[in-house]
């Protein structure tokens, strides 16, 4: 999964910064969502802007603690896997840019909510997963 999210926000970032100049916001799903290419120097969802070397520690943290933790995971638990893939693939993608180019690539715009990437979706779905799965009660079987 890591590797999927890793390799898909890597293709949709490069597509946006070929087609698309620094600020240029083009309608997509008949407008109901824009692609505008930023660079983000903070994290998800531009928070944060002056603190990106922060966010990269935080970030390297991060997929430590998943592959730390990963093989510890029981038997026959399907969602944790996905959702740390999930997170560790978006940590890493962001993180690649940060050292590559000293901002991440954001291009998904709602017009009501900060621009961001597939990255940033992956993490924020990822970490809702673990919340739940972590969450949850143990079965009494």
């Amino acid at each position: 999964m890591a590797v999927i999210v890793f390799a898909v926000d890597r293709l949709t970032k490069v597509w946006v910064q070929q087609h698309l100049v620094l600020h240029q916001s083009e309608p997509v799903l008949g407008g109901a969502v824009y692609l505008t290419h930023t660079q983000n120097t903070g994290m998800a969802f531009s928070l944060g802007a002056s603190l990106g070397g922060l966010f990269l520690v935080i970030a390297l943290l991060a997929v430590a603690g998943i592959l730390i933790s990963y093989p510890r995971l029981p038997a026959g638990e399907t969602w944790m896997p996905v959702a740390m893939g999930l997170v560790l693939g978006g940590a890493v993608g962001n993180a690649y840019d940060r050292v590559v180019s000293g901002s991440v690539t954001d291009f998904i715009d709602l017009r009501f909510w900060p621009v961001f990437n597939l990255a940033d979706s992956c993490i924020v779905v990822g970490a809702l997963i673990l919340i739940w799965r972590l969450s949850a009660k143990p079965d009494k079987g």
